[in-house]
């Protein structure tokens, strides 16, 4: 009797019970740095595609998109080394998209007067 309940407890996945067993493997880690380098790959993307457009379209907002990737699978620490990544890559992006680093858009605040 002792034999069969050892040998149920390995096929559920040691000693944990039945429905933990099935619980855990989707949400086990698997391939967080393939998501990691996903969302990076994709930051780099957009920074490169935003360099190439220039003035015309201001993609920076859309830099959230690596982070969001990574967090698919990616542990936590790596999807907010992702999302440092991709901060980072927005404050050096602004000037060439002419955002001051004021975070107010451009004309807002100016020292002109304003017609009555």
């Amino acid at each position: 009797m002792m034999a069969r309940r050892a040998a149920a407890r390995r096929r559920r996945g040691g000693g944990i019970p039945l429905a933990l067993a099935l619980v855990r493997g989707p949400l086990a880690r698997t391939g967080e740095g393939a998501a990691a380098a996903a969302g990076v790959a994709l930051i780099a993307l957009l920074a490169a595609v935003d360099l190439a457009i220039g003035k015309s379209a201001v993609l920076i907002p859309l830099l959230v998109v690596g982070p969001l990737a990574a967090a698919v699978r990616a542990s936590a620490r790596l999807t907010a080394a992702v999302a440092a990544l991709a901060l980072a890559v927005a404050i050096v992006l602004g000037p060439f998209n002419g955002v001051p680093f004021t975070g107010a858009p451009s004309g807002v605040g100016s020292r002109s007067p304003v017609p009555p």
